[in-house]
């Protein structure tokens, strides 16, 4: 399906509703969670959910990104890519199986070695289950994605937050449970999604699956088997070093942290949803207006979330104390480096679609590595001194390197006019209005005081903005409209 102007508004509207939902019942639940949950039982709450993710990942092949990308070659041929799709989702249940069968038997061993007994072995088996299911069901939305059917995406991710929030609220209130209340909960409401997810694009698997196509598809991903080794590696670095030197408590802090500045993350995501049609029928035409339009559009969307997560992180300190108690209160200095983490992700939406569209996706080995070996240097040095903090901002400097290595990767691969320099002072700018915040954050002024001068600080960006020409009057108006619920108009 064509990704016209009114089709481009009309899915980004879907997804950001969704955000903006999911976003305000995750909000509303966490005073919920923080009265019966400590930080330790958040730290082992993130633990789950980081080891089932990082060996699904690791051995899943990434067949689910093939899939994403033999749609829009074989869109034409449906009979195709269902023959494609069936090949690809049972060779991923095969070794997801398999994988399972190692975890069982290693379970023991890998709890004392790589947690210090911070997860149980039966704990980790159910962690392993749970990164299948996120697998799979990811693998069956990335589906609706391909389709561009927002209505049936976004709903299925609402009504996953609501379930998940409702068992865990029942769980803890009437069962008097702790951590696996959470943990529960997410595996009973990823079942359910996953039964839906199936029936919602069953048209798209056929009775019969081609070696042939497997092995296309396989070709395709094989590529970024060491990529994803290296980048979910990546991503667990931070909590497995944090709960060996500072404990699962500051696993707990960092964890907050993180789930408060997901907002961000949400909104990055329900953009790159819409984002990445836009940019792969564009780079289709190949014409010189299809790429100014890829850069605008590119532009307008780093700006967007940028000014959003500076909003996030001015407003840190008022989100932590109003939502947890005070043993929480810790978390409110990971957030802004949090945000800049994802932020610096925004260079990478467009490097990686650069880089997926030429298809020599080989090439993402090389900033994953860059990435690993920043995350390790510097998680193994800031964690020994800075504890939570010193994880977080490792994190937010390994994905800038990484982020910078794919921007170059990618503009070799698929050349763009991007201004560099005008970037590179987009995110300077920000980070010199983010310095203020942590002054204030230990500061002794009263909140009003506190929330007049932040404001005062976010209207002069919106006005240096303006001067420099980051942003113009006119998308500055657009940009008014889409916190109206207009999102991203077409340029002209």
């Amino acid at each position: 399906m064509k990704v016209t102007k009114a089709k481009f508004i009309r899915d980004s509207f879907n997804y950001f509703s969704a955000v903006v939902v999911s976003n305000v019942i995750t909000l509303a639940t966490l005073p919920v969670y923080t009265r019966f949950l400590s930080p330790s039982d958040y730290g082992i709450i993130a633990l789950f959910t980081m080891f089932g993710g990082l060996i699904v990942g690791s051995i899943s092949f990434g067949l689910q990104g093939s899939t994403y990308r033999y749609y829009f070659k074989y869109c034409d041929d449906m009979e195709r890519f269902r023959s494609l799709n069936m090949g690809n989702l049972l060779f991923s249940i095969t070794v997801l199986f398999a994988g399972g069968t190692a975890v069982w038997f290693l379970s023991g061993k890998i709890a004392r070695v790589a947690f210090n007994g911070g997860l149980e072995p039966g704990l980790l088996m159910w962690s392993y289950v749970n990164g299948c299911l996120d697998f799979l069901l990811g693998y069956m939305l990335f589906l609706l994605l391909a389709e561009t059917r927002s209505r049936a995406y976004s709903a299925l991710k609402v009504v996953q937050v609501i379930f998940t929030a409702a068992l865990s609220i029942y769980f803890l209130y009437f069962l008097s449970m702790t951590y696996m209340a959470r943990i529960y909960a997410f595996l009973i409401a990823k079942t359910a999604l996953l039964g839906l997810a199936v029936y919602l694009t069953r048209r798209l698997f056929a009775f019969r699956c081609s070696l042939a196509l497997l092995g296309v598809s396989l070709r395709f991903s094989l590529p970024n088997i060491p990529l994803n080794i290296v980048g979910l590696s990546n991503s667990a670095v931070d909590k497995t070093l944090l709960s060996k030197y500072s404990g699962l408590t500051s696993v707990g802090y960092y964890n907050f942290g993180e789930n408060l500045s997901g907002s961000l993350k949400m909104l990055v995501d329900s953009i790159e949803k819409s984002w990445s049609p836009y940019f792969m029928q564009k780079a289709k035409e190949g014409t010189t207006d299809a790429k100014a339009a890829i850069i605008g559009r590119f532009y307008d969307v780093a700006f967007l979330f940028i000014f959003c997560g500076l909003c996030i992180i001015y407003f840190a300190e008022e989100g932590v104390k109003l939502l947890a108690t005070k043993e929480y209160y810790m978390a409110m200095y990971v957030v802004p480096l949090f945000v800049f983490h994802y932020l610096f992700g925004v260079i990478s939406m467009l490097a990686v679609n650069q880089i997926n569209f030429s298809e020599k996706t080989k090439v993402f080995l090389i900033p994953a590595v860059v990435s690993m070996a920043l995350a390790l240097l510097l998680n193994f040095v800031f964690i020994r001194l800075y504890g939570a903090m010193g994880a977080a901002a490792a994190t937010a400097l390994s994905s800038l390197g990484a982020a910078i290595v794919e921007l170059y990767l990618g503009n070799r691969l698929f050349p763009l006019e991007i201004k560099k320099g005008k970037l590179a002072f987009l995110f300077l700018l920000s980070g010199a209005f983010t310095t203020p915040v942590y002054f204030l954050m230990a500061s002794e002024i009263n909140m009003l005081m506190k929330l007049v001068i932040k404001l005062a600080l976010l209207g002069a960006f919106l006005g240096i903005s303006l001067k420099t020409r980051l942003i113009s009057i006119e998308y500055a108006r657009s940009f008014w409209q889409m916190l109206m619920i207009r999102i991203l108009p077409e340029r002209t």
